[in-house]
């Protein structure tokens, strides 16, 4: 047995670990910190909408939900950290995701404010 001690550090986030949760809000924060002149809205929304690994948001049209699925994608790309489910009530996002081959798993949920049917990207990490 020898006295020296042997420091290892991981390589990629341990998701299963009680830790978990933590470590993916604290990447979160920093990746939106870091990137947030880059993809403004999308870092902003992140870093604010997120719980634990569930994240939520909406537009008030279909260009922005659009934008906001691009700049979203975008920057959780940037550390490898692909957004796993998503539903909307947009029939143009559907459309783009039907092309890039990307699934829709959860049922679209409509919901209105003051007379006004907004168009609801959810999304939710793996």
């Amino acid at each position: 047995m020898t006295s020296d001690v042997t420091t290892y550090c991981f390589t990629h986030l341990p998701f299963g670990l009680t830790c978990s949760p933590f470590l993916l809000s604290a990447t979160l924060r920093e990746l939106t910190y870091l990137h947030k002149s880059t993809f403004p809205n999308a870092a902003d929304l992140i870093d604010n909408s997120t719980f634990m690994d569930d994240f939520v948001a909406s537009g008030e049209n279909n260009n922005q939900v659009i934008s906001l699925y691009y700049e979203i994608t975008g920057l959780m790309n940037i550390f490898s950290l692909p957004m796993a489910k998503w539903a909307t009530n947009s029939e143009q996002l559907r459309c783009i995701w039907e092309a890039e081959g990307r699934e829709s798993r959860l049922t679209p949920k409509y919901w209105e404010e003051g007379g006004t049917r907004h168009l609801t990207p959810s999304i939710q990490s793996p």
